[in-house]
């Protein structure tokens, strides 16, 4: 017995082409923003590519900082980077803990009970009424790092890949982790509170992202935000049409699209001009940072009965 009817193949087929070229169109958008320009990896501020002193904050364009944070994450090694080795990290725990590497989304996935003792988000009547999980709100960080089978990490991983550096150069690294990881919970407390299935993966960070190249084509009016605005709705169209299909989370992706854009409205995409606002941001890097590390902790130390 197939799968997939042939209906479906040639929907899944479809939203394949056409996500191929969305693809190519936002990588091309991203290439006309920093061909000519660079970040400054300080302040953000775009700066001509062969200046050695950022006009804005003065910062040098070609120092390695020496500050503890520069030495954890060099301003040279993109955050998307790093998320991406984190969620593979976690990955692999998950299937030296499972004994397999699960397919997912349309083979077998990821054994429940390693799921939800690596802290899978889970309805929110399970979290305030007596049960084993009450309480528990730090799965909602959690669970952006599980995945369910090689399909689902790789594609999400795929996406993040592509969108990732896009929004980081436009943000700032600063911005750009607030923003994923505020993104992801908020997608996470909305299908725990709209929804009864449990939730794993990074499509609701990923989907906030898509959030913010939409509101970033609200606060700007030239054709290349609108563009992006343009090409970022369709996308969200299309993730939502696929949320249909048994396994897939559409309240989580539309909980990320709702905060990422929210956010981004609120929190702006200047860049950080004043060493206050530049020290500012490099602290809720570290915040948020601080946010997954001690919920990992908590996870590693709470114990789940089965």
């Amino acid at each position: 017995m197939e799968l997939l009817t042939p209906k479906m193949r040639f929907r899944l087929s479809r939203l394949q082409r056409r996500w191929e070229e969305w693809k190519a169109s936002l990588r091309r958008t991203g290439q006309e923003v920093l061909t000519e320009q660079k970040m400054c990896p300080a302040c953000r501020a775009l700066v001509p590519r062969n200046a050695r002193r950022c006009p804005f904050c003065g910062e040098s364009q070609h120092r390695v900082s020496p500050s503890a944070l520069g030495r954890v994450l060099p301003p040279d090694v993109p955050l998307t980077h790093l998320l991406i080795g984190v969620n593979f990290l976690v990955f692999i725990v998950e299937c030296l803990l499972s004994r397999s590497v699960p397919i997912g989304l349309i083979g077998p996935g990821m054994k429940g009970w390693v799921l939800l003792r690596l802290g899978m988000s889970v309805p929110m009547a399970y979290l305030t009424h007596p049960s084993p999980v009450q309480g528990q709100y730090w799965r909602w960080v959690t669970a952006l790092f599980l995945h369910d089978g090689i399909l689902h990490i790789g594609f999400n991983m795929w996406v993040l890949a592509d969108v990732g550096p896009l929004v980081e150069g436009l943000y700032g690294r600063g911005k750009f982790l607030v923003l994923y990881l505020a993104a992801g919970i908020i997608g996470n407390a909305f299908a725990g509170i709209f929804s009864s299935a449990s939730v794993v993966g990074a499509s609701g960070a990923i989907m906030g992202l898509i959030g913010v190249l939409i509101a970033y084509g609200v606060r700007h009016k030239t054709a290349m935000a609108q563009h992006m605005r343009s090409q970022a709705i369709r996308f969200a169209a299309y993730v939502l049409v696929m949320g249909l299909l048994p396994g897939i989370s559409d309240a989580a992706h539309i909980g990320g699209i709702g905060g990422g854009f929210l956010l981004a409205l609120m929190i702006g995409d200047d860049p950080p001009l004043t060493e206050a606002q530049i020290r500012f941001w490099r602290a809720a890097q570290w915040a948020v940072a601080g946010v997954v590390l001690a919920s990992f902790i908590l996870m590693a130390r709470t114990h789940v009965s089965m």
